[in-house]
């Protein structure tokens, strides 16, 4: 079993927590390599880029904190290679563990003592590029103090005009993060649907809209007003008033490595404060 190493270096100070993953692989004389972001801590290893380290290892261990889950697991869904989360960073709520007990839990992967979790993603695309999202798009006003006006379709019927500050098209994973704050439903990832979340709407009818997966969601901002198309907080761009932006079901799945059936509950009570 190979194991691939990623870090968050503005989380994990000099390298820390991937090089004690790196010293326990060694001791155990598994073979591992070092995400290339890695080469300035030093360590004497093999390093990769991204997408070939994702290639060619059959785990990715990812010290950090949501966003860097975030950002990697889509990298990981192209290759389908599982990834085992540990949290160094504030929330977690896409990873496995804290940093503590590493030896542990890299014995219960090399055991296969593991369950892997499914995360389905959404795909974006809007004048003829696409993206792919773990969390969720959002489509939002400019730097004008002004609300925006969409019309969106549900498999080409007209579902709904709306005037609200943005509107956020969200997976399951999703549900726990910007459409929750929202007021989005919580999903639990494996339900397999796509939430529709209007913010601030304008309108006392306007509400968030769960649907199926299968579904095809067509947005459309009315007027002259042009708007903020953003990815998952990291990849966003200005789309005009011309623009359809169109969400469907991505055919990729991120695969996470998971010790817990109940953790999703066990997070919930933990990090959202859902009761006592």
């Amino acid at each position: 079993m190979k194991f691939g190493i990623y870090s968050n270096l503005t989380r994990d100070y000099q390298g820390k927590s991937c090089i004690a993953l790196a010293n326990i692989l060694k001791e155990k004389n598994l073979p591992f390599f070092f995400s290339q972001d890695l080469s300035k801590i030093g360590y004497n290893a093999d390093f990769l880029p991204n997408d070939e380290l994702a290639k060619e290892c059959d785990v990715i261990v990812i010290f950090g904190g949501d966003g860097t889950v975030l950002h990697y697991a889509k990298i990981c869904a192209r290759y389908n290679t599982p990834i085992f989360a540990i949290n160094i960073g504030r929330v977690g709520f896409l990873t496995e563990t804290e940093n503590t007990d590493l030896e542990n839990s890299i014995e219960r992967i090399i055991k296969g003592d593991y369950k892997i979790e499914k995360r389905s993603l959404i795909n974006v695309c809007v004048d003829n590029k696409c993206y792919d999202a773990l969390n969720e798009c959002v489509i939002s006003r400019d730097s004008k103090f002004a609300l925006i006006d969409f019309e969106y379709k549900i498999n080409d019927f007209a579902a709904e005009k709306l005037r609200s500050d943005a509107l956020i098209i969200a997976t399951p994973t999703g549900s726990t993060a910007y459409s929750l704050s929202c007021g989005g439903a919580i999903v639990s990832p494996e339900v397999e649907c796509i939430l529709i979340t209007p913010v601030n709407a304008y309108t006392l009818n306007s509400r968030p809209l769960i649907v199926s997966d299968n579904s095809q969601i067509e947005v459309k901002i009315k007027g002259q007003c042009n708007a903020y198309l953003n990815i998952d907080g990291e990849d966003g761009f200005k789309i005009n008033h011309k623009d359809s932006v169109i969400i469907t079901k991505s055919k990729l799945v991120a695969n996470f490595i998971k010790f817990d059936e109940g953790s999703f509950y066990k997070k919930l009570r933990k990090k959202v404060n859902i009761s006592e």
